[in-house]
């Protein structure tokens, strides 16, 4: 394995270890805010929900919109979120979350790491480095052949659904859905 600023890469193309490391971090960074009121009971809801934003969120998803992620990873990246969130709130642990995690304006992680793909490709045209040529020469065989190359940054943006030209030139929102 080779870790690249915080970004786990294994062996075998198999990015369990930098997810498992997220989840790890994730507890920790709640659990440090702990004796700040980030427990039950606690801070009110919207304290908890800006920590959880500004702080236990970005730790979670570090990284994340460089690697590719399976549905098994994607689930285990939910879990810890809902029952994180659940954990704080004093709700009990086997509650659906789906309304919660909405009454709270929280974003499932999905929506996360494909914003934060969408901004990665859109910072990465604004300034010319070899990661800019690169992603260029990518998009142009892109145009020009309809090939993707497996794994690529231009892969995750089209999986978002958005035109990869489009997405160059609009600056992707930070507002939740």
């Amino acid at each position: 394995t080779l870790e690249v600023w915080g970004t786990i890469f294994s062996n075998n193309a198999s990015h369990n270890s930098h997810i498992e490391k997220r989840i790890q971090s994730c507890r920790r960074a709640m659990y440090a805010y702990s004796g700040a009121g980030y427990s039950y009971p606690g801070l009110f809801t919207e304290a908890k929900v800006y920590l959880w934003k500004s702080v236990v969120l970005p730790t979670l998803n570090f990284g994340l919109e460089n690697i590719a992620i399976n549905r098994t990873n994607m689930w285990k990246l939910n879990t810890v979120q809902a029952s994180s969130i659940k954990k704080v709130m004093g709700i009990p642990e086997r509650s659906h979350h789906t309304n919660l995690l909405s009454a709270l304006n929280i974003e499932h992680i999905e929506n996360v790491v494909e914003r934060n793909v969408l901004s990665l490709w859109y910072r990465v045209f604004r300034i010319d480095t070899p990661a800019r040529t690169l992603n260029s020469n990518i998009l142009a065989t892109y145009i020009l052949t309809g090939s993707i190359p497996k794994g690529s940054l231009l892969e995750k943006v089209v999986n978002t659904g958005m035109s990869p030209v489009n997405a160059i030139f609009q600056k992707p929102s930070r507002i939740s859905h």
